[in-house]
């Protein structure tokens, strides 16, 4: 991850809780995450829309116009419509989708559910899904919503991202480290790839 990246991403946290700390009572997390979820729909669908929102040839007044039309057709709450201002007025509007992406992340983790990307070489039956899911249930103490992504390139095992952590298990990595240790001339540790 990239420092710019890791940075965006600070900041994304940062006004994500500011506004879910502000909304716990009222309007709620249910009317925020429908709000923003709608938003973030309208911004990915409208490419133009969102290079606009970061092009600073673009004036602020310009972009809050057309920000201030998609919250009036959208009917969004006034918490979000004032959040998108504040966002506006500190120069955030660059960041607005990552941020409105980390208010969602954020309601879930809130409510006691974490989204686990799992990625395997093959599917996998369905008992070893359900008991993958009760071992993260497990371990995160969270309600979990497992998507699964296959890539065959892996040989075996599987990585498993939940937020910024990795956990990459696979066959494939497992060989890299053994390669890396035979070209540094360590002894191999054969039983990491086992």
């Amino acid at each position: 991850m990239s420092s710019q990246t890791r940075k965006s991403s600070q900041v994304a946290k940062r006004y994500a809780h500011s506004l879910l700390d502000l909304v716990q009572e009222k309007p709620g997390f249910e009317v925020i995450n429908s709000d923003t979820q709608n938003l973030i729909a309208t911004l990915t669908h409208s490419k133009e829309l969102s290079n606009a929102l970061g092009d600073p040839r673009v004036k602020l007044s310009h972009k809050i116009g057309a920000l201030d039309a998609i919250l009036e057709k959208l009917k969004v709450d006034k918490f979000i419509h004032h959040f998108i201002h504040t966002l506006a007025h500190n120069g955030r509007l660059s960041d607005l989708l990552s941020i409105l992406e980390t208010v969602v992340d954020e309601i879930k983790v809130r409510r006691g559910f974490i989204d686990a990307h799992v990625t395997v070489a093959d599917d996998l039956s369905s008992a070893d899904e359900k008991s993958l899911k009760a071992l993260i249930m497990k371990s995160f103490g969270a309600n979990v919503n497992i998507l699964f992504d296959k890539d065959e390139s892996l040989l075996g095992g599987m990585i498993l991202t939940i937020g910024s952590l990795r956990i990459d298990d696979s066959v494939k990595n497992k060989l890299s480290r053994l390669e890396r240790q035979m070209i540094l001339g360590k002894s191999p540790d054969i039983k990491q790839v086992a």
